[in-house]
């Protein structure tokens, strides 16, 4: 009789960066490293392909995967143009009429405008989760006629929106 047992083991695992240059197709850096994803290569990357090349490129492409918003902004301050969707931005999922990139940010008075007019006001910073939160008037929201659409939430609806929100 055979029995098949699983083990919990820990193992090396690697990950392959590579680098490639846009205009010639060719391989500018490649990689190997013991991170099992790529949200913490981008800047180091870019920045071994510049060493290799011996010039700072004008722009840095990547996949979703690459997203982290501190590595983006390192690459940026070199004066890269960075061009990386959000993960959500490259997920295949439908946005609603009450998701969050239907509600509109005013810089001017740090708030949130949802898609019916209604003012979602600063309330706090989530230092631990690096965003602000911005909440509509409890009161607005049980009364509007979307209520149980956009949220079910009693306090009202809540929009965050990251620290570095701008550099995205």
């Amino acid at each position: 009789m055979c029995k098949d047992t699983w083990q919990t083991s820990s193992h090396a695992g690697y990950n392959a960066q590579t680098v490639v240059d846009g205009k010639h197709g060719l391989i500018a850096n490649s990689d190997v490293v013991n991170e099992n994803n790529d949200l913490h290569q981008f800047s180091s990357q870019i920045g071994q392909a510049a060493q290799t090349l011996e010039k700072t490129p004008q722009a840095a492409c990547a996949d979703s995967g690459f997203s982290d918003i501190d590595e983006l902004e390192k690459v940026d301050k070199q004066g890269i143009k960075v061009v990386v969707p959000s993960m959500r931005q490259a997920s295949d999922k439908e946005t609603g009429p009450f998701d969050k990139s239907n509600f509109k940010y005013d810089d001017k008075n740090d708030s949130y405008i949802c898609p019916t007019g209604n003012i979602l006001k600063y309330r706090r910073t989530n230092v631990q989760k690096e965003h602000k939160e911005y909440w509509a008037d409890v009161g607005i929201c049980k009364k509007c006629p979307h209520f149980g659409l956009c949220t079910n939430c009693r306090r009202g609806r809540k929009v965050t929106r990251m620290l570095k929100e701008e550099l995205r």
